[in-house]
């Protein structure tokens, strides 16, 4: 690496500028980080660090209020990059802590430092991606892993599954990535709220704090699970429960996918019949029986 890309990873705003900028692809941002690690000034950059990156000092906080009495659960550190995070959970009581990482020069840092029990060296995607149990961890924490190019919204998915019921995730990120970053905007927020209308999830309190990284400001996201949630799915597909994790439940979703098919039909035949008798679907029926007949000719 020459001089300049290892300046390049020694100042916060050109960091931000490379990595934190725009919609890169999961394979640019990965090759970012390895160079970063080269460079080998992630951790003087970050931690505890509050005028460049105050978003450890927020999930620590939250971390350590989410049990107050009792930190024996598994927790799973989602995105753990050099261990800052497990460093700063250990501090405040965690020992039972698991890392997910996909950097393979992240991993060999964090293996040197001897913080969590597992090391699961891959990344996070939808739901069953990961070969892990559902309902494993007490709790999932992720500072600085929801950003361009790094973990997509369906991971919310999955993060639910590996939580055991009653358990509680918690995920800082920087709040204008909700608008600016298109994997993210009018989906990450959405799919919380569907999650909660749907009694899975439970939202305890989102807090906006200052400066992120780079001078951004951030947004600390927790959520707990639903106990009867997690006791309605266990008695429904059983069939999931595998020691992989990813077994099953094709049938249950296949059924869903009808049900809101059918539910969808239903609406659209009830709106279609009052357009009927108000006269003003008689010019669309026109139109759509046109639209057949030159359908059905084929072509482009």
């Amino acid at each position: 690496m020459s001089d300049s890309d290892k300046t390049s990873f020694a100042i916060p705003s050109k960091v931000n500028d490379v990595l934190f900028t725009g919609d890169i692809s999961y394979e640019e941002s990965q090759k970012l980080y390895r160079q970063w690690a080269e460079a080998g000034t992630y951790d003087q950059m970050l931690h505890r660090n509050p005028k460049e990156y105050n978003a450890l000092i927020q999930f620590t906080a939250g971390m350590k209020d989410l049990f107050p009495e009792d930190k024996s659960g598994r927790v799973l550190d989602l995105g753990a990059g050099t261990g800052l995070s497990g460093e700063e959970l250990l501090s405040v009581g965690y020992t039972n802590i698991d890392a997910l990482e996909p950097c393979e020069k992240f991993v060999e840092i964090i293996k040197a430092k001897g913080i969590y029990k597992n090391i699961i060296e891959r990344p996070i995607e939808g739901e069953n991606s990961l070969d892990i149990p559902n309902d494993t961890y007490d709790a999932v924490g992720a500072v600085g892993s929801f950003c361009p190019g790094h973990v997509p919204s369906s991971a919310i998915l999955e993060i639910v599954r590996i939580v055991k019921p009653g358990g509680k995730f918690l995920i800082c990120m920087r709040e204008c990535f909700l608008e600016s970053v298109s994997e993210y905007k009018d989906r990450l927020v959405p799919l919380f709220e569907d999650l909660e209308k749907q009694g899975r999830i439970q939202r305890l309190e989102w807090t906006r704090y200052p400066n992120h990284f780079a001078g951004k400001d951030g947004i600390r996201m927790e959520d707990e699970e639903e106990e009867e949630d997690k006791d309605r799915r266990r008695k429904s597909s059983n069939c999931r429960m595998s020691i992989s994790g990813r077994g099953g439940g094709g049938q249950e979703k296949e059924k869903e996918v009808r049900r809101w098919r059918r539910k969808r039909t239903e609406e659209e035949e009830e709106d279609w019949s009052r357009k009927r008798r108000t006269g003003v679907g008689r010019q669309e029926e026109e139109e759509e029986n046109r639209r057949r007949r030159i359908g059905g000719r084929g072509g482009g």
